[in-house]
This record gives structure tokens, sequence and C-alpha cells, in this order.
């Protein structure tokens, strides 16, 4: 199309679409070109690494790759620490509090609320009800109290213990800072 066209375009969105309205629906829109636009580049060079603040291309570059290591290294860990947490809850069933349930599911609500209400929306917004927010969430929250007292359990056994400077707090027996890490 060329600037100042019209054109009707239909789009279909899939059942689970965010949006009600136009979930499981071909919707057909009007648009019209008003203008074209290319975006351009600035070249990759020394000149694009300061404005960075990096006194070179080579520095920026070293840098963005231990970045990628970094960030692989923590996703191998993420994977590693999951496969473990995975395996353990297979080997052992068992029933958990519904009260450590409950606290964990709430946790889980008030997060989504607290992630939501910093991009400037609501639960409301995305037409769910808390308690169906509050089902979703019930099989998590109870795969992560099992794997909370599994974990717990072991370092008990094993004579295991988290120091104040390794879980970040100064509250001896704080366990929000050691269960965030299951």
């Amino acid at each position: 199309m060329r600037p100042d066209e019209e054109k009707e375009v239909a789009a279909s969105f899939p059942e689970d679409y965010g949006y009600r309205k136009w979930a499981g629906k071909t919707i057909s829109f009007h648009v019209k070109i008003k203008d074209i636009k290319e975006k351009i580049l600035p070249p990759l060079d020394d000149e694009f690494a300061t404005d960075l603040n990096y006194a070179s291309l080579d520095e920026l570059k070293i840098q963005l790759r231990q970045d990628m290591v970094r960030e692989k290294e923590a996703l191998v860990q993420r994977q590693l620490k999951d496969q473990i947490e995975e395996t353990l809850l297979q080997a052992n069933s068992f029933e958990v509090p519904e009260s450590l349930v409950e606290g964990q599911v709430r946790a889980f609500v008030s997060d989504t609320k607290g992630r939501l209400a910093a991009q400037g929306a609501s639960v409301k917004d995305l037409g769910i009800s808390e308690e169906k927010l509050e089902k979703d969430y019930r099989g998590t929250a109870e795969k992560r109290v099992k794997a909370f007292l599994i974990i717990e359990k072991i370092a008990e056994q094993e004579g295991i213990s988290v120091t104040e400077e390794r879980c970040g707090t100064s509250t001896p027996g704080d366990r929000r800072a050691v269960s965030s890490e299951i």
C-alpha cells in the first residue's frame, strides 16, 4: 500500500485472546496508510558505544558477551533447579497444610495485582475475577509449598542452614527469603 491508500483487512483472533470481545472472532478493519517511514539505525562504531557510556565498540561487545553468558548460566541454573524440584515432587507425595497453600495463593495473587498495577492495569481489565485467579494459582501454590517443605526437611537432615547474609534478611528465621529461592 501507498500513502493515502485505504483497504479492508480481516484478522482472526484465537479463542483465548486477551480481549474477550475479539476472542474467537474474525474482525474486519478499515485501514488507511497515512505515512511510510523507515527506521535508520546508527552505525555500529566507537561513537555508538561512547553514546552508551562505553570507551569503545570492543568494550561494548565484551560487556554484551559477558551479559549473555551470565544470562545463559542463570537460565541453565533455573532449569536445573526446576528439574530437581520436579524430581523431588514426584518422589515425595504427601498432603500439605491448606493454610500454607492459601497463603501462597494470596501471595501469588497479590504479586500479580502489583505487577498489573505497575503497568496501569488491573485484574478486572483482563476480564478475570480474583476467584478465578486464585483457582488458577492453586496448583502452582501447592507445588511451591511442597517443594519448600521437602527442601526444608532435606536441609534439616543434612544440617544445612542459611545465613542472614545468604538469604538477604536481617530477621533470624525469616523463611520468605528462602521460599523465594525454591
